[in-house]
This record gives C-alpha cells, sequence and structure tokens, in this order.
C-alpha cells in the first residue's frame, strides 16, 4: 500500500480494450491491491494494480531523470501561468442582430404615426396664410370688353362664395371667362404650370419655382398672376402661391 500523497511513478500499460497511458502523479487513495492516481499532468486513473505503479525512490536512474525533468516542466508552466498577464475575455463575433417582428412593427408604427403627424401640421400651418388674403371681386381687377361679359362679371360678384378648402384643392383652375390682360395660350400654359405644382405640393407653389420654369416674359408672368388673383383662383403670399 501507498501513502496518500505519495509520489508515483505510472507504467504505461494495456489493459484489456483499454490502452492507458503511464505517467507521473500522486496517491489519492490506496488499497492492499490497488492504487488511484491523480497525474501531476491532469487527468485521474482509478483502481490501477499496484504492479503498475513504483515509488520515486525507487526509480532507476534513466526513470529518474524522465520524472526530473517532468517535475521541471510542470514547475515552468506554473510560474509562466503565474507572471503572465491576464489575458483578456476573447471578442465575441459580432453578429448583426436581426429585429424581431414586434421590433419591425413597432418601428412601422412610429415612422407612420410621425409621417401622420406631419401631415396634419402642415395642413393646420396652410389655412393661416388663406385667412389673411384679401378678399377681392372677381370683376375688380380688369375691365370687361362688353357689356355682356359686364353683367355677368357684376352677377358673378354678387352671388360670388369660396369653396371650401377641401374642393378648392381637389378643383384644376379653369380659364376664366372674361379675357385675360394676356394672349390666351400663354394663360393657359401658364394655369397648367401652377396645375403641375400645385399637384406635387398639396396646392401650394413657390414664386422661384414658376419664375424658373415659366420659360416666357417676366412681365406676362406677373401681370397673369395678379389676373389669377384677382379672380380668386390664386393667393400669392410671402413668396408663395397657394390655390384657392
Amino acid at each position: 500500500m501507498f501513502d496518500k500523497g505519495t509520489l508515483v511513478v505510472v507504467a504505461a500499460r494495456t489493459w484489456p480494450g483499454i490502452n492507458k497511458p503511464g505517467g507521473v502523479g500522486k496517491i489519492i487513495l490506496s488499497t492492499p491491491t490497488t492504487c488511484n492516481v491523480k497525474y501531476i499532468l491532469g487527468g485521474t486513473d482509478k483502481e490501477i494494480p499496484l504492479e503498475f505503479v513504483k515509488r520515486n525512490e525507487d526509480l532507476g536512474s534513466r526513470e529518474k531523470k524522465q520524472v526530473e525533468k517532468l517535475n521541471i516542466d510542470v514547475e515552468e508552466k506554473r510560474e509562466r501561468r503565474k507572471k503572465a498577464p491576464l489575458k483578456a475575455p476573447a471578442k465575441a463575433v459580432s453578429v448583426p442582430k436581426v429585429p424581431a417582428r414586434k421590433e419591425v412593427a413597432r418601428e412601422e408604427a412610429q415612422n407612420e404615426n410621425r409621417d401622420t403627424n406631419q401631415v396634419a401640421k402642415k395642413q393646420k400651418s396652410q389655412p393661416a396664410f388663406k385667412k389673411a388674403r384679401p378678399k377681392s371681386t372677381p370683376s375688380s381687377s380688369f375691365p370687361s370688353h362688353s357689356t355682356s361679359s359686364s353683367s355677368k362679371s357684376s352677377s358673378h360678384s354678387s352671388s360670388y362664395s369660396p369653396l371650401p378648402i377641401t374642393e378648392a384643392l381637389s378643383t384644376p383652375l379653369v380659364l376664366p371667362t372674361s379675357p385675360p390682360p394676356c394672349a390666351s395660350p400663354q394663360l393657359s400654359s401658364f394655369t397648367n404650370l401652377l396645375n403641375s405644382l400645385f399637384d406635387l405640393n398639396d396646392g401650394e407653389a413657390n414664386v422661384e419655382d414658376i419664375k424658373e420654369k415659366w420659360k416666357g416674359d417676366v412681365g406676362d408672368l406677373k401681370r397673369m398672376m395678379g389676373f389669377l388673383e384677382g379672380q380668386n383662383r390664386i393667393f400669392v403670399s410671402e413668396g408663395a402661391v397657394y390655390k384657392v
């Protein structure tokens, strides 16, 4: 039997069906026929027959050298572990996070609410310009060229009432019944230009955009804008033109 903690060498051996390597270790339990060995280099063998185990002092010179070398290697490894700086934990490979369905649905709902709020704010801010516009009769800007047209314009001005905002935005501009201050083809192309810009921006157009897209004379452009504003078809305020 061996005492607990005795340094021993277990010979390499082959048991039936099991190939067991040998090595240097310490006794952790011993019986009259077997012993359990905890190896210095790791691992534990149980119930090793005593014929495969030798005490350290019973080794031959060659075996002793092997044990000494093994012990030195073990001590050096321990010292290196103590002196080695602590390793930072390995960085995990960043995998792009796939958003869950709930998060995607929540984000879409937030975007939809934000768009709805922006549209509502824009619609609330637009009528403020329209309330400030001066009211004028359709026939006050330009004289009529016949008695029949003047009677029509006067009757129109007496019964005139502005359309609601929603109906006005959905109603395209139509050429006025009284003759314009400039050629009819010019006014037709100008109203087409205004309608296209109104469609793009919810019944609002920038004066600079109109000047940029208008290919004709700027004087004619101003006269036509004044004519249409006099007819209560558009409203000009602070560099913008609004559809009435």
